[in-house]
């Protein structure tokens, strides 16, 4: 059923030429995603799911590029990336099962939903003070309006997310506090002794480049 069938309206993009418009397509911006992919896993109905149903620790690479790509989407795809939206829905419609606590979860529960697609506003508030430049405040503002735009894009609710910074800030906190904890999932994401296989997407010739240097750009990464 689309919004059209339920009279709600159709979810708006951020608009071009805002602030993650310019952010999301950043190279740099490959840099602070495995901040917020850290922070979502280590809750831990989020790390309990991506523990049981996720295929990153098999195919790693493969992953990684299909999050980046609908990541972009949400941002420029316009109504492509309001269909992407739908289509991520769905998928999480059959993940459910016990978290780390015992605890029941749905991924599609508003608290656990929510929380993956918060982590996004303060890892890029942070990265780009030393990445790329500190943000305004008028900047900071209106990336955060921008972030609820997409949070709609992905089906979330004005209701399960903070609608201001001032309301952000405290929740986040709490989650911190209450909640965040260090999964298997986070063991696996920050280990150092595991081996990672080079990455192979890409041009064959940048393929065999990494492939060749693997051995010395790993440990540093």
């Amino acid at each position: 059923m689309t919004s059209a069938d339920t009279g709600a309206a159709e979810p708006v993009p951020p608009p071009p030429g805002g602030v993650l418009w310019s952010l999301a397509g950043d190279l740099r911006a490959l840099l602070m995603l495995p901040a917020a992919l850290t922070l979502q896993v280590a809750h831990p109905a989020v790390g309990a799911g991506v523990d049981e149903y996720s295929v990153f620790r098999t195919d790693p690479w493969g992953r990684g590029e299909r999050s980046l790509r609908s990541l972009q989407l949400w941002v420029y795809g316009g109504e492509a990336g309001v269909e992407e939206g739908r289509r991520l829905r769905t998928l999480h419609r059959t993940i459910q099962g016990t978290d780390t606590r015992g605890r029941p979860y749905h991924a599609l529960a508003p608290a656990n939903y929510a929380w993956v697609h918060a982590t996004g506003f303060p890892v890029y508030r942070h990265a780009t003070r030393y990445l790329v430049r500190p943000l305004t405040e008028a900047q900071e503002r209106a990336l955060y309006r921008e972030w609820l735009q997409v949070g709609r894009v992905l089906g979330i609710h004005d209701r399960d997310m903070p609608q201001t910074i001032e309301e952000f800030w405290p929740y986040y906190h709490a989650v911190l506090a209450e909640e965040i904890e260090r999964t298997v999932v986070v063991e696996d994401l920050v280990a150092t002794d595991r081996p990672v296989p080079p990455p192979d997407r890409g041009p064959l010739v940048a393929r065999l480049l990494l492939r060749a240097l693997w051995p010395v750009l790993l440990p540093p990464l």
